[in-house]
């Protein structure tokens, strides 16, 4: 992902690069791995990552909303990145996808890996439960649509 990495914020003047926690917030060793991403992007790219923390339950509580909506309304780069709990049932309640269309409104980048791509869709399979939790009956969910709305503005 160097390679990449680099091309993407070869395009950007401006850079205020974000963690979004939420891919693996729910694991024991949170510290850790935001602390390996940090490391990763200040060694490797030259790029300070501020840790942008969600909420650590399953339905995050809407008065944690400001303190997310504020911090990752503005970055230049979002970077979502590894892990694939249930994001759209974390973030649908506090209008993330909104806030995920703002900084790409504002000319940033979002940088989206692995099974949390799904999540920006209308829809989504919950792979969490699926790969993880061995759920029996997999089904659809709803997504956060950003590709949908950024779609919209495209046409």
């Amino acid at each position: 992902m160097t390679k990449i990495h680099r091309e993407l914020l070869e395009t950007i003047v401006e850079l205020e690069a974000v963690n979004l926690d939420s891919a693996y917030g729910f694991q024991l060793n949170v510290p850790q791995m935001s602390e390996k991403l940090e490391e990763y992007f200040a060694t490797s790219l030259n790029v300070t990552l501020t840790l942008c923390t969600s909420p650590p339950t399953k339905e995050p509580q809407i008065s944690s909303a400001p303190s997310l909506r504020s911090r990752c309304a503005t970055p230049t780069m979002c970077l979502r990145d590894p892990g694939v709990p249930p994001t759209p049932s974390q973030w649908a309640p506090l209008h993330f996808g909104d806030d995920l269309l703002s900084v790409l409104d504002k000319g940033g980048t979002l940088c989206i890996s692995s099974a949390a791509s799904l999540t920006l869709g209308a829809f989504t399979a919950p792979i969490y439960e699926i790969y993880k939790v061995g759920d029996q009956h997999p089904h659809w969910r709803d997504g956060l649509n950003v590709l949908g709305a950024l779609a919209s503005t495209v046409s």
